[in-house]
């Protein structure tokens, strides 16, 4: 039998105030979120490390001291140039600048030139 009360098409139209079939709980703050915003409380604040991450970095950071710090990263820089440069890859900053914030300056430089500053000396 349907319910008591108007009808359209067969389906029922409420003619009050919404009540809850019985059993069934209103969120307090039913409502509150806005579709694009976060929920308040979620996640982690923006920038905030990761605890793992950092103490893996910690940990990487003591193990490399204890193997000779600099002079041990120059000494495999030498002997595994390439695995050294995958390093430098990963841990320079993406954006370079030059002198002062400025751009750099790019130069074109003899052969002689460049072997002045591998040496050591400037130009």
């Amino acid at each position: 039998m349907p319910p008591a009360g108007p009808h359209y098409a067969g389906f029922f139209v409420s003619t009050g105030a919404f009540t809850p079939s019985p059993g069934v709980q209103i969120m307090a703050n039913a409502g509150s979120f806005k579709k694009g915003e976060k929920r308040p409380g979620q996640g982690r604040p923006k920038g905030v490390t990761n605890k793992d991450t950092a103490l893996i970095r910690d940990m990487i950071a003591q193990a490399l001291d204890d193997v000779g710090g600099v002079q041990y990263l120059a000494d495999v820089a030498r002997s595994h140039p390439g695995p050294f440069l995958a390093l430098i890859g990963k841990v320079m900053p993406v954006q370079v600048t030059g002198a002062n914030g400025g751009p750099i300056e790019v130069r074109n430089m003899t052969d002689a030139q460049l072997a002045i500053i591998a040496a050591g000396g400037s130009v």
